[in-house]
């Protein structure tokens, strides 16, 4: 068995890293078939033969400057969606996921794995005994509005001023008339150094601690775990 979609998980560890928004859904089709061990045998003559397919949810790995975090399931808000048949070949299911607010700011992994007709797992892709998996990265410092939202409320939401959200959109032309799914810019990303740190930025641009804390989920992770935090040469940060 083997994945064959997206192509740009096929095990290529250089593969482009999908950006998603928080508020905003996306959508990724996954396929899979199995070949048998047969030569110019098609998906469809397989399953004449009876090696059908299941695509299955693996891991999620949340990344950040800061490490990693695994869990046993897909991202918390992430489906994958049922498909007509339980197996199939070649077999096809959707991935949907529409991130909240506090996991911008994080890359993850979301893998996936083949279950064949015979109960034999196989997190097979491209390359051989490789995991399947897609990296997709929830952008920092954007939102996706949602029905009933205005600039007004989202800069109540994030504390922050909606003539700054307005000022940085320049395709919002009427505050309190907006689309649902529109991408809005929060706030600038700020490159850091080595001789920052919360309490300096949070003087220079007169916001609190933990304001930046809020806005930079991956942040507040860290010092959620009582850990010492360091700001890195070119870390970009999310200061509204």
């Amino acid at each position: 068995p083997a994945f064959t979609r997206p192509d740009q998980a096929l095990g290529d560890p250089d593969a482009p890293t999908l950006e998603a928004v928080a508020g905003c859904e996306l959508s990724i089709r996954l396929e899979a078939h199995d070949l048998t061990s047969g030569k110019d045998v098609t998906a469809q003559e397989a399953a004449s033969r009876g090696y059908l397919v299941r695509i299955q949810s693996d891991t999620s790995i949340a990344l950040s400057q800061y490490g990693e975090a695994a869990s046993p399931s897909l991202p918390a808000g992430a489906v994958l969606a049922e498909s007509d048949v339980e197996f199939a070949n070649p077999s096809s299911r959707m991935f949907h996921w529409t991130p909240a607010r506090g996991q911008e700011s994080f890359t993850y992994l979301v893998c996936f794995r083949l279950l064949d007709s015979l109960a034999t797992y196989n997190s097979a892709s491209a390359q051989s005994n490789a995991k399947f998996c897609t990296r997709v990265r929830v952008a920092r410092c954007k939102y996706c509005m949602k029905a009933g939202d205005s600039l007004y409320s989202i800069a109540q939401d994030w504390g922050t001023e909606w003539l700054n959200l307005w000022a940085g959109n320049d395709l919002l032309t009427k505050p309190g008339q907006t689309d649902e799914k529109t991408e809005v810019r929060l706030g600038p990303l700020l490159s850091v150094s080595h001789q920052d740190s919360l309490v300096s930025l949070a003087t220079k641009f007169s916001v609190s601690v933990q304001d930046i804390l809020a806005w930079n989920p991956d942040l507040h992770a860290q010092v959620e775990q009582e850990i010492d935090l360091i700001l890195f040469d070119g870390q970009e940060i999310c200061v509204l």
